[in-house]
């Protein structure tokens, strides 16, 4: 009996070219894929050293400003000092550029003393309609007092139990502006609107216009007005009240020049990092070995990383910028 015939040369050869070809474009595939995973490695590296970079320059830019309030500093018999309420500085270091200011938190709107009309005209003049402006301000006087004594439009424990909220109103001071997302009726959409004007930090109940935003003070005007605080011409009772430019009286409280908030944004050309912090900028007299001149310190109540998405680029045509 034959057994089976061997498979011939040419067909061997035929067989095994397929299988051939298809260990090359295998191994062909695996380096195409290494090499993009590798130039992907370097270029998260790369993006990482800038950012890095990017990090330290607006740290940088944050000790910038603290020597900016350092020398503008000239205490006085009670400790006030002549700070500025605005600065900022915008620079070039190749290969991009540092910007950064301060901001006085006695130019913002303090949650924990805050009247119920400063805080209506500030909803009021954000687009809020009366009612509403009216129903969220006596809701944070209610969420900061230590009382269970209902506003006239606000909210206690029992308005925050009828609307499914488990925790009632916190019944203390605000520790963080962020906090105001806590009470009843503020969605993150108005949190956010109102986070510019907003601190916890100013212990006034009125704005210093001298160092507010520009913006905060204009809407004021126009909030205090269509609530109704305000008449047409300018009579506020037995006091003159807001004009077009003119802050109500009752609203005006001069800054302790104490707190700052400063920004400092570093680009660079593939990174870009805003750093924020809240600085309490109160000298603190330290005693040193053979000098006679206290050391100022600064306490730092935040300090974070800014989202920076969606920021413009600086326009077409802008002078070129100073160095740093």
């Amino acid at each position: 009996m034959q057994g089976p015939s061997p498979i011939s040369a040419s067909a061997q050869s035929g067989f095994s070219l397929p299988l051939v070809l298809l260990v090359i474009g295998a191994l062909a595939g695996a380096s195409v894929l290494a090499t993009l995973a590798a130039r992907g490695q370097a270029r998260g590296a790369a993006a990482g050293t800038g950012l890095a970079q990017a990090d330290a320059l607006a740290d940088a830019g944050v000790a910038l400003a603290l020597l900016e309030l350092d020398r503008h500093r000239t205490p006085g018999r009670n400790g006030a000092n002549t700070q500025p309420g605005r600065w900022s500085l915008t620079c070039r270091i190749d290969p991009g550029t540092l910007s950064v200011t301060t901001q006085d938190e006695g130019g913002k709107i303090d949650l924990n003393f805050a009247d119920a009309r400063l805080l209506t005209a500030l909803f009021v003049g954000i687009g809020l309609e009366r009612s509403r402006a009216q129903a969220i301000a006596d809701a944070i006087i209610d969420f900061r007092d230590p009382d269970d004594e209902r506003q006239p439009s606000g909210a206690e424990r029992a308005e925050y139990v009828e609307a499914g909220r488990s925790a009632g109103p916190k019944n203390a001071r605000f520790t963080d502006a962020a906090e105001v997302r806590a009470v009843l009726g503020m969605t993150q959409d108005l949190a956010d609107r109102i986070s510019p004007y907003v601190t916890v930090h100013s212990a006034r109940d009125g704005i210093d216009p001298a160092v507010a935003d520009a913006a905060l003070v204009a809407l004021l005007v126009r909030g205090d007005a269509q609530a109704g605080f305000t008449s047409a011409d300018g009579q506020d009772g037995p006091t003159r009240g807001a004009s077009d430019t003119a802050l109500p009286p009752q609203f005006v409280q001069p800054s302790l020049r104490r707190y700052y908030t400063i920004t400092a944004d570093a680009r660079l050309a593939r990174a870009r990092f805003v750093r924020e912090a809240l600085v309490d900028s109160s000298a603190i007299a330290a005693s040193t070995a053979g000098s006679r001149h206290a050391v100022s310190r600064y306490r730092f109540w935040s300090w974070r990383r800014r989202d920076s998405a969606g920021a413009d680029e600086a326009p077409a045509g802008t002078p070129p910028l100073p160095p740093c």
